[in-house]
């Protein structure tokens, strides 16, 4: 067979010494020889590499070698590996090595396979290294590889066995003519176990040209860092500052990080915590209070303003836009109150209920369980008059808590231990479904997230988990006591339940993803006596602590970003502090509350089911004349004859104005721009008289009357 020439590279060639610090293996070792033989070692470690056919390719296989030292002229041999070569010519004998992917490796002179290599080899400074390869072996089937390999200082090493007398003994500090001071200094280079005492600013692990380093691991690339300082994960080519090729995990801490917390004597001993935007709604039992706290720092959190009026054992608190709803347990009432001044919070309205334990509010609905066995449901769309106008008893026991999930209600049970269900589509007429009291005993707290319901089962200590997919029959999936005594409140966030669990004075953490295998991630005590409750908004979970009178503030686990461009988000909660631009539909499967701030749609709004519209009133004692603030009713109370000045039509387009008449004083309806049906003035004629008119943006025009 011929072969193409071959590419011989001399990949590695050293000789093994003793003090060698790094031994780098190569493909296709040969079996381990000893490497001392009476002093210096005799034993060349040889690499190289054979490319065979057309195209060349890497030779894979057995390949059979002879080696020879010669002269530069390539006339004289030194040493051949069977000692048969004199000036320069083809050895008889051969060698036989393991091939891969071309590369070959053999220790010259290892005596199982060749002759010795004596020191005498290398007595001078001409010397070259000859290869012949053969793939079968056979006589005259050899190939000299070209061109010869000039062979560099360390083999000459082995002529130091020959430094025997005091002349060369004194040289005996340098290494291929090197002073020792040339080399490393030990401590200067990265350990696999890690270093001490480096300078961040001198040591590191990098690259000093303009290339990137990659992590590997299995010889497999993972990590890149780019010249520009973009790090990859997954991808070779990162574009930003951190791009990551494929799924992106946060996991949460296994602990909440203890943040600030406010003791006041009011509340004293909340028993209730609720977040809206930047402020806490806590109320107390004790304290017969509702209390406001800024949260916007949650290193520094101010109280904010205070109320007792109209609650005696405060014991559960609900906000939706300016109103917040109390559990007033002794007085038996369900109290509302406007809190759109956190500083000045006023008693708006309120509505019998016998010993209401919660309460939840949900769009138009607040939903109240009694202690006395009843879920009831009041319609406030008028928060100043809470209007029941459904009730059940109906597989309830002492009911403790209330949770409300798209058509159906959950409701836990003190004495009978159970979770119960109930269809609330139409409120008027509440359905008993499904309960069950599996792996409860006093369970004081439940949340839906999904299909699954999680119960704080207070007296066994336990986290339950239900599917509640089937609302006939709740079916239990796992339960865990792990860092719980007597649980008492619990949220769900994401993938994670927090727990606020009393005896052990803590806030515990478990991994829900899996409802079968409730999972205990951490605990905190910092801060906390008592717990009572828990709620979370974005990165942070609020606790309520009774005995040390404590609103107290944990971190939870967060990824932070100005900006975000994200395809599809899943999320079990969402808390956005600032604004919120939806590109496409935006679908809310429960109640939806907007705040003070309002609603502006600029579009068409369609309503499946009944629309309730809470429209400005002014009342008016006489002449006035109006704002664009003002659209909606006017009423004139006017102890004389009064006249009614509509705002400009032109800065009015698409307000309506209702203006009616109490009193049997004349009023005049007039406009600060633009008629009114083409007049300048209407006449409200009689009592209780009134006119509704709409602006086109040039002048007015009576819709009613």
């Amino acid at each position: 067979m011929k072969t193409n020439p071959v590419r011989n590279s001399l990949a590695v060639l050293a000789i093994v010494v003793a003090l060698s610090a790094v031994s780098l293996p190569a493909l296709a070792n040969p079996a381990p020889r000893p490497l001392y033989q009476a002093g210096a070692p005799t034993v060349v470690s040889y690499q190289g590499q054979v490319l065979t056919g057309t195209p060349p390719t890497p030779y894979n296989g057995t390949g059979h070698f002879k080696f020879a030292v010669v002269n530069a002229a390539g006339d004289t041999t030194y040493w051949s590996n069977d000692d048969t070569s004199s000036i320069g010519d083809e050895p008889t004998a051969a060698v036989s090595l393991p091939v891969s992917n071309g590369l070959f490796n053999v220790l010259l002179g290892d005596t199982a396979l060749m002759d010795e290599l004596p020191a005498t080899a290398f007595d001078g400074t001409d010397r070259t290294l000859r290869v012949w390869f053969s793939t079968t072996g056979a006589v005259g089937s050899f190939t000299l590889l070209s061109p010869d390999r000039r062979i560099a200082a360390v083999p000459y090493a082995l002529q130091a066995e020959e430094a025997k007398n005091a002349a060369t003994a004194g040289d005996a500090d340098t290494v291929d003519g090197q002073h020792a001071s040339a080399f490393t200094p030990a401590g200067t280079t990265w350990a696999l176990t890690g270093n001490a005492g480096t300078n961040p600013a001198t040591n590191f692990l990098g690259t000093t040209d303009n290339m990137s380093l990659t992590l590997k691991t299995n010889n497999t690339s993972a990590v890149w860092i780019n010249p520009s300082q973009n790090v990859g994960i997954g991808t070779n080519a990162p574009t930003a500052k951190l791009t990551v090729q494929g799924n992106t995990q946060v996991l949460g801490y296994d602990a909440p990080v203890a943040r600030g917390f406010i003791t006041t004597t009011t509340p004293h001993a909340p028993r209730a915590v609720t977040v809206a935007g930047q402020y806490a709604y806590v109320v107390s039992e004790s304290g017969n209070s509702l209390s406001i706290f800024d949260i916007s720092n949650p290193d520094a959190i101010t109280a904010r303003g205070v109320i007792t009026t109209g609650l005696n054992v405060a014991r559960a608190v609900a906000v939706a836009g300016d109103y917040a709803y109390v559990a007033s347990y002794y007085n038996k009432r369900l109290v509302v109150f406007d809190v759109s001044d956190p500083d000045t919070i006023v008693w708006a309205g309120e509505a019998y209920v016998n010993g209401p334990n919660a309460v939840t509010v949900s769009g138009r609905y607040a939903y109240v369980v009694s202690y006395y066995n009843r879920l009831t449901i009041f319609d406030v769309s008028d928060p100043a008059n809470p209007i029941a106008v459904g009730t059940t008893t109906s597989n309830m026991n002492n009911p403790t808590s209330v949770f409300v999930s798209g058509r159906y209600a959950y409701v836990t049970n003190y004495v009978s231990p159970y979770l119960s269900i109930f269809d609330i589509s139409d409120p008027s007429n509440i359905v008993p479904r499904g309960y069950t009291d599996t792996s409860l005993y006093v369970p004081y707290s439940v949340v839906v997230v999904g299909r699954y319901a999680y119960v704080a089962s207070w007296w066994n200590s336990r986290l339950v988990a239900f599917d509640i997919s089937d609302p006939d029959n709740p079916a239990l999936l796992g339960y865990t006591s792990t860092n719980l005594s007597r649980p008492f409140s619990v949220v769900v966030a994401g993938r994670y339940a927090y727990v606020a669990s009393r005896n052990n004075d803590g806030l515990a953490v478990f991994d829900v993803s899996d409802p079968t295998n409730l999972v205990a991630r951490g605990f905190t005590t910092a801060n906390l006596d008592d717990p009572q409750s828990v709620f979370v908004a974005g990165r942070y979970a609020y606790v309520a602590s009774a005995a040390n009178s404590r609103l107290a503030v944990f971190d939870l686990n967060h990824l932070e970003a100005p900006t975000a461009d994200i395809g599809s988000l899943h999320t079990g909660g969402l808390h956005v502090g600032e604004s919120a631009i939806v590109g496409n539909n935006l679908t809310v499967q429960d109640g939806l509350n907007v705040g003070a701030g309002g609603a502006l749609i600029n579009g068409d709004v369609s309503v499946q089911g009944n629309l309730f519209a809470h429209i400005s009133v002014t009342t008016v004692t006489g002449s006035s004349t109006l704002a664009v603030t003002h659209s909606g009713i006017v009423l004139v109370d006017n102890a004389a004859a009064a006249t009614i000045t509509l705002p400009s039509a032109a800065s009015s387009t698409g307000l309506t104005f209702t203006v009616k008449r109490l009193t049997a004083n004349a009023v005049t309806v007039a406009s600060a721009g633009g008629t009114i049906d083409g007049a300048a003035t209407q006449a409200l004629a009689e009592q209780y008289d009134f006119i509704t008119v709409v602006s086109d943006g040039t002048n007015w025009y009576i819709v009613a009357r």
